[in-house]
């Protein structure tokens, strides 16, 4: 099969699929949501069995639409992910939200990656391996998708607690600088 088959292929089991919903396990989010403190708002909610966030907005409220705030978790249909992470850094820069947590695809050859890796000041690069996900598709299909994901967080206010979290799920940059955790010395007198 040539390349442009491949590509081929791998769009049209994610994107023409009759649903772009992809739920985050919760073994994978409750650590995440603990460091935070608790997440607020998740603004891509729907294919979960259970919520996130303390407040969801399904694809009918449209979260592209409507103000964030607090700690967001954010698992967006990737077929859309420009406008997503576009209005990450807007509710970030408008004080809206305090925190953006997102789950994106691997996508290096794109505007919208670009855009994301120069605003937000952590990238956990998840691996090795691919992240299991549960699919909301008549067809059944669960697991991992055809690409490697990562997670980025956008924000001023970012506990430290997180980045160990992070440190254990794949390789962590941190303000453009690799994180690595410091064991502590204790030195003898």
């Amino acid at each position: 099969m040539n390349l442009h088959g491949v590509k081929m292929r791998l769009e049209h089991e994610f994107h023409e699929d009759e649903s772009d919903e992809w739920a985050t396990p919760k073994e994978f989010v409750r650590p995440l949501d603990n460091a935070v403190g608790g997440f607020d708002l998740d603004p891509a909610s729907g294919a979960e069995p259970e919520p996130h966030a303390d407040e969801t907005y399904t694809k009918e409220d449209n979260g592209l639409e409507r103000e964030w705030f607090g700690n967001v978790f954010l698992n967006p249909p990737f077929s859309n992910k420009n406008d997503w992470v576009e209005k990450a850094i807007n509710e970030i820069n408008a004080g809206n939200a305090d925190l953006v947590l997102t789950v994106l695809p691997c996508d290096t050859s794109t505007t919208w990656f670009h855009k994301m890796v120069q605003n937000a000041p952590i990238h956990c690069f998840i691996g090795p391996g691919r992240q299991e996900f549960d699919r909301r598709s008549s067809a059944g299909n669960n697991g991992s998708p055809a690409f490697p994901v990562l997670i980025a967080v956008f924000g001023n206010k970012l506990p430290k607690q997180l980045l160990g979290v992070l440190n254990k799920r794949g390789v962590v940059y941190w303000n453009d600088s690799l994180y690595t955790e410091c064991k502590q010395v204790r030195f003898e007198t």
